[in-house]
């Protein structure tokens, strides 16, 4: 029977197929700031799968680009049309699931000369255990490493001199791993916080980021060599080496490598390439759930502490609005730049790089940061010199960089930009796991200038190495006379994909004329639909329609001039009666859900919607990702080739709040023989399990997750998800008249499931079939002027008792389930 209803949905779905045109949708809706139109060209350089680094050698004629899966490419030639790519490296103990892998490479500043030193970060699997589902004890590590490159290109294993590790990382996410030296000579690396959210703490309770034992939502820098420079911020405190496994010997002493703190996953950071007296650079750490930031760091900033979790961008956590900064007695460091994490700013500050005053763009690139945005695309350029609104004028506060902040490139899915070589110029180098919004683009790319030519012999900078961008203290440099540049045609298509008769919409509309403002002023248009050299004089205009009423594989061509004379040329493939394969997900079902930590097996098939055999294994691509923002998603599992694959566990949610609006994405693309290729998903529910946290006495407060709620409090996760509570110490206003100061002072004494007062909480399911769990937090009251290590009286509270049916019985559950109300529990952890 399952046999035949597949057969039977294939069928319909190639029916279905064949009445009804191939439409592509592109789901990122980035654009080029009108200044910038004409002026830059976009071309890939080398096709590599997941490129999450980009850097050039001393000399700048290697190219060394990582991949996420553990292969170290090094390419030769990148400024022409054949570059030659070597595989330089591939490791094999490396976990490259959810955002693991090869993350950040650099190459020594005397490469070539006096060595031939490369450092790697990458994630290694210790422990035979991939595993990211949150358990502590399990999962790899990160590592930083040197090596030797050899004259071949290719790097001997042997040569690996590992520099440090850091402490499990059982999440999968949050790695970071940027590689850079600083004008000072010493090596900064930027480590993330492990992706446990705002709940892992050390043994002392102080969160992963602001604890000082451990190596997590770090900077750290380094000699060359690996050892500690004399000058790092903590060398003169009580404090140890941390490269074996990431800690110190106990909390009170602290990391020597450590350099700046406070970070959630600084993802990338750049040096300023301008500044040559001070190492000063910018740090873009990716946000939580409401800010992106950009920070400075360098000379000066040695033991900074940038705030997080306490702190996220401008504000306090979780926090939009109410945005006062930080006390002076907190020591936090704000960001520079900020913007929300929304559909309209962005989602995740990927890849960043100061430009090269001397590389002759635009004169309104001159002291700029450029960075880009993974999660909504795009590459900005912001400059200082606005305005901006402080608080509390503005609330949230307006970053001064917000008010000249343009696109100059729309590629999307950045992990990495450098400036590099070109022509005997620089031109950006873009790292991008699909720079279309599409798996099949990715790769390194490179945006070049073509506007104006401007002459830097008359710019110069004050180079005072402060903490703000350098000052121009020419005036701007004039463009230097050039002959007509001509248009930019560009074309689209509303269906590519059919069958006869098939009418297709052209628009060209988005094409320009760089020396002129506006697009499409004063341009003329010629169209040949069948690429037969013969325009048709029948059409004009810059959107147009055409019937194809036979079939074939067609290129229509739209030509494109200006008032000169000057043309440009793009054209287009239409294929009439051929139509991609059609993919069909088979498992998991689309009612399945799952519990973290379960299999998900990924079974599907792809038809020849011409009638051809079923397509092999070879032909399907699996990617599965974890949504927790409308767009924003983290990938759980690379792009892998194959059918009937398992992803061995599911992963938990990013934390308790955020788990009711997150889901798992699960894609198949299906391509042919022909290169034809077609994408379907499926959305994986987890099973939830509603949970209700109580305190006894009632209105009392608990961290869950590491965050703070007024008791009762009910709340939902998925099967299985591992998180920290916590019953702190609190006093309570017990005031009964507006004229009496009274406060109560209550001391956790039990948790109704007997663990200690800051623990590890399962939500494992119950067994019964409606309603919530509850966990119940007992406090005594602290007698006034008892220090809290004294007795204590005790209030009324919940304690392993059962009746004969299992519940709570007496007086105590009376008081429990009032304190709960109308909840629907149908059990009490220690007594169920």
């Amino acid at each position: 029977m399952m046999r035949f209803l597949y057969v039977l949905v294939l069928s319909l779905s190639i029916l279905v197929l064949l009445r009804a045109p191939i439409v592509s949708a592109n789901h990122f809706d980035v654009k080029i700031d009108d200044d910038f139109r004409g002026d830059f060209d976009q071309d890939e350089v080398v096709k590599i799968k997941n490129p999450t680094d980009v850097q050039f050698s001393p000399d700048g004629t290697l190219m060394m680009v990582p991949d996420k899966d553990g292969t170290l490419y090094v390419v030769e030639d990148f400024e022409g049309s054949n570059p030659k790519t070597t595989k330089a490296l591939s490791v094999s103990k490396i976990c490259n699931n959810v955002e693991r892998g090869f993350s950040g490479c650099a190459f020594h500043p005397k490469f070539g000369k006096s060595n031939r030193y490369i450092y790697l970060y990458y994630t290694y699997d210790i422990n035979n255990d991939c595993d990211s589902s949150g358990n502590r004890n399990r999962g790899p590590v990160n590592r930083l490493s040197r090596f030797v490159l050899g004259d071949n290109l290719e790097v001997d294993k042997s040569t690996e001199e590992v520099f440090f590790e850091t402490p499990i990382m059982p999440y999968g996410s949050h790695n970071a791993g940027n590689i850079a030296f600083g004008q000072d000579g010493y090596l900064y690396v930027s480590v993330g916080d492990g992706g446990g959210g705002i709940s892992t703490t050390n043994d002392d309770g102080v969160l992963y980021p602001q604890a000082l034992d451990m190596l997590l939502g770090k900077i750290l820098r380094l000699t060359d060599d690996g050892d500690i420079p004399p000058t790092n911020p903590f060398v003169e405190d009580k404090s140890e080496r941390c490269n074996k496994d990431g800690w110190t010997s106990k909390p009170s002493i602290k990391c020597q490598e450590i350099y700046s703190y406070g970070l959630r996953n600084p993802f990338k950071f750049a040096m300023d390439v301008n500044n040559k007296k001070k190492t000063r650079f910018y740090i873009n750490d990716v946000g939580r759930k409401t800010w992106e930031s950009i920070r400075e760091a360098g000379d000066g900033f040695g033991g900074a502490n940038y705030g997080y979790p306490e702190r996220e961008g401008p504000c306090k956590k979780k926090k939009a609005t109410d945005c006062k900064p930080a006390d002076e007695d907190e020591g936090f460091l704000e960001p520079i730049h900020w913007y929300i994490h929304d559909e309209e700013d962005g989602g995740a500050v990927t890849g960043g790089a100061f430009y090269p005053n001397d590389a002759g763009w635009h004169p309104s690139f001159q002291n700029s940061y450029i960075y880009a945005d993974y999660a909504f695309g795009g590459v900005y350029r912001m400059v200082e010199g606005g305005e901006g609104c402080a608080y509390p004028k503005c609330d949230p506060p307006i970053s001064p960089f917000a008010d000249d902040l343009k696109v100059f490139s729309d590629y999307m899915r950045v992990t990495a930009i450098k400036f590099g070589p070109y022509k005997g110029g620089q031109a950006l180098y873009v790292a991008t796991r699909g720079h279309t919004g599409n798996n099949g683009d990715m790769g390194i790319f490179r945006v070049s200038y073509t506007g104006p030519l401007y002459s830097t012999d008359d710019v110069s900078s004050n180079g005072d190495g402060d903490s703000v961008l350098d000052i121009i203290t020419a005036p701007a440099p004039a463009p230097v006379p050039t002959a007509n540049r001509p248009p930019k045609a560009v074309l689209t298509a509303d269906i590519t994909l059919g069958f006869p008769p098939m009418t297709v919409n052209f628009d060209a509309t988005e094409s320009f004329d760089p020396d002129t403002d506006g697009k499409g002023f004063a341009l003329r248009y010629e169209w040949d639909f069948e690429g037969d050299g013969y325009p048709d004089e029948s059409v004009s205009g810059p959107a147009v329609k055409h019937t194809y009423t036979k079939s074939g594989i067609y290129f229509a061509y739209v030509t494109v001039y200006d008032s000169q004379g000057a043309g440009d040329v793009t054209k287009i493939m239409i294929e009439v009666e051929r139509a991609p394969p059609q993919p069909l997900i088979i498992e998991p079902d689309e009612d399945a859900s799952f519990a973290v930590g379960d299999p998900i097996r990924l079974v599907g098939a792809g038809i020849d919607a011409e009638g051809g055999p079923p397509l092999p294994d070879r032909s399907f691509t699996w990617e599965v990702r974890m949504h927790h923002h409308e767009d924003h998603y983290h990938v759980i599992m690379e792009p892998t080739v194959g059918n009937h694959l398992e992803l061995p566990a599911a992963p938990g949610p990013m934390d308790v709040e955020s788990a009711k609006d997150t889901h798992l994405t699960v894609l198949l693309t299906v391509t042919d023989d022909t290169g034809l290729s077609m994408t379907t998903k499926t959305i994986l529910r987890p099973k939830m399990v509603d949970l209700l946290f109580v305190t006894v006495p009632s209105g009392l407060i608990l961290d869950v997750d590491g965050v703070e709620y007024t008791s009762p409090v009910a709340l939902t996760t998925w099967e299985n998800h591992r998180f920290e509570v916590e019953a702190p110490t609190q006093r309570k206003d017990t005031s009964t008249t507006q004229s009496r100061d009274e406060s109560t002072t209550y001391i956790w004494e039990s948790w109704s499931d007997g663990h200690a007062q800051l623990h590890d909480f399962v939500a494992h399911s119950s067994s019964r079939n409606t309603g919530a769990t509850a966990l119940v937090a007992n406090f005594k009251i602290l007698p006034f002027g008892v220090p809290s290590t004294g007795a204590a009286s005790s209030t009324s509270s919940i304690r392993s008792n059962q009746g004969d049916d299992g519940s709570v019985s007496g007086a105590i559950a009376s008081a429990v389930f009032i304190a709960i109300g109308a909840a629907g529990v149908i059990a009490v952890i220690g007594f169920v």
